[in-house]
């Protein structure tokens, strides 16, 4: 059985590049201690970067 995709809220992913940016910690042990793979950490980044100055609820629609 296939196991069900994780889904996670705007509010999240936007803490979560929040704290990336912050530079304060690596982005393997921020991954780690949010439960996140770092690759998926790395995309939500750039999707932000590239979707910059636009409201909240438009850098992570849907």
């Amino acid at each position: 059985m296939a196991e069900k995709r994780r889904q996670f809220t705007r509010e999240f992913k936007l803490e979560a590049v929040r704290l990336i940016s912050s530079g304060e910690r690596k982005l393997e042990e921020l991954a780690r201690d949010l439960g996140v793979r770092s690759d998926i950490l790395r995309g939500w980044k750039k999707q932000a970067e590239g979707r910059a100055g636009l409201k909240n609820d438009d850098v992570f629609p849907g």
